[in-house]
């Protein structure tokens, strides 16, 4: 939350991102706020960094543990504080004073030293608690790491591990054990939560929708929850929390970065089609990264070599020109007006039409190939939404009837047509980098799946 409102709030950091002082280096992510920055200036931070609700365990020990360090040993008076305040407290329309500071005012360190709070106040409550950088300027950054907090887990169930789907969209699987009762419940839900500026982007996984389908390993029945994540999110922390009515299980994170980044670590135990598709999703999403502006101080391919990371400059307009389809036959008094794509955890193809009357799209909502076809009014413009579409098939024309009055007509386009006109047009050069390592995402994810076809 950017209280200072000067646009300037947490950010997702990384291990090993400080380059100056390597003592400063803990294992694992980190989040860090800015009261300086080089070639800006001076700020001002009142930043607070708020973790998802949790229910604050009476038997445990009610002390919130955190490890922080100033990022710079000779300008260390970064100054912060840990808050509270109850699950009811005001996100959207925030509000200093809902909550209640459970911490000193401490003053970070050169090294990393060991903070807490104490939640005794709220034993047995649902709660915010927050991170608070604020009552200081003019140092440089306040770095944090390892946060536990004594939420309770009430919900009997055991996160096994995570996976990374390669399968044509982009997210991240959370496999649990769950008690029978959580799997026989209509209303437990898994929730994540995917930082989105100042708030969070919330997906609701239903217990019910993956209770039929376990993955059955070493005899073990685990139920995979999945996270789509947009490629401009890729490096940010996901939350995932177990929910029952008033029972809230544990917290669990991780990002897409982090999985992609171990499956470079242990690249001798993939395909090589699986590399080479994990650093091109990384490219990917550090691309989108940039065209946004989403963190971009955690780029989704940091990790990669300089010659990795500049893969997309030998995409040219003549590569995509082959896979750029086009036809356009529509009925009188019908205008095309283009196409845009949305680039989430799959691609969604738009397609704008201009007509005095009201136009419909496919025979029964569907394009010619089956993809469900999804009618949308904005401003002037009537719009076809074709959703769903995977990494794999981004150089496939989709075919969408459209109907005014008694005349129909097809339109015919590609993904890659949209690539082919962004990169031999006049448009942002970021955008045109997106547009390149799709391009690559596309033959990657095909490469990829062609490898998983066994013949027996």
């Amino acid at each position: 939350m950017d209280e200072d409102a000067d646009g300037h709030n947490w950010l997702n950091g990384e291990n090993g991102k400080k380059s100056h002082s390597s003592s400063s280096i803990r294992d694992g992510s980190v989040i860090y706020s800015q009261s300086f920055e080089n070639n800006v200036g001076v700020y001002f931070p009142d930043n607070w960094a708020i973790a998802p609700a949790g229910l604050v365990d009476p038997a445990g020990s009610l002390i919130v543990s955190i490890w922080a360090i100033a990022e710079r040993e000779n300008y260390p008076d970064e100054h912060f504080a840990i808050y509270a305040a109850p699950e009811g407290a005001d996100l959207v329309n925030f509000d200093p004073d809902e909550w209640t500071q459970i911490s000193d005012e401490y003053v970070a360190t050169g090294t990393w030293t060991e903070y807490s709070g104490d939640l005794s106040r709220f034993s047995g409550q649902k709660v915010y608690v927050a991170i608070r950088h604020f009552n200081c300027s003019d140092q440089y950054e306040l770095i944090i790491d390892d946060v536990t907090i004594p939420f309770l887990d009430e919900m009997g169930e055991e996160l096994y591990g995570y996976t990374l789907s390669l399968e044509g969209d982009i997210a991240v699987n959370f496999y649990m054990r769950l008690d029978d009762n959580i799997v026989s419940s209509s209303t437990a839900k898994m929730e994540f939560q995917i930082p989105n500026g100042d708030g969070f982007t919330t997906q609701t996984v239903m217990v019910s929708e993956v209770a039929a389908n376990p993955k059955i390993i070493s005899g073990k029945a685990y139920y995979v929850f999945k996270c789509r994540v947009s490629a401009k999110d890729m490096s940010s922390t996901i939350t995932a929390q177990l929910m029952d009515g008033d029972q809230v299980g544990k917290t669990y994170s991780y990002s897409v970065k982090q999985y992609a980044e171990y499956i470079l670590k242990h690249s001798g135990d993939y395909p090589d089609e699986a590399v080479s598709l994990v650093k091109t999703l990384m490219n990917y999403g550090a691309m989108a990264q940039i065209y946004f502006g989403v963190n971009t101080n955690s780029l989704a391919n940091s990790t990669l070599t300089k010659e990795e990371k500049t893969a997309a400059t030998s995409v040219t307009a003549d590569k995509i020109k082959p896979y750029a389809v086009s036809d356009i036959n529509v009925p009188n008094g019908v205008t095309f007006e283009g196409a845009t794509l949305s680039l989430k955890s799959e691609t969604t193809l738009s397609l704008y039409f201009t007509c005095d009357e009201t136009l419909t799209f496919g025979a029964d909502g569907m394009t010619e190939d089956g993809k469900t076809i999804e009618y949308a009014q904005v401003g002037n413009y009537q719009v076809a939404r074709i959703r769903g579409i995977n990494a794999t098939e981004l150089a496939k024309s989709f075919t969408v009837m459209v109907t005014c009055g008694e005349t129909s007509g097809t339109v015919t386009y590609s993904p890659m047509t949209y690539c082919y006109n962004v990169v031999t047009g006049n448009s942002d050069e970021k955008l045109q980098n997106v547009c390149r390592t799709l391009y690559l995402l596309r033959q990657a994810s095909w490469d990829y799946l062609v490898s998983q076809i066994h013949v027996a």
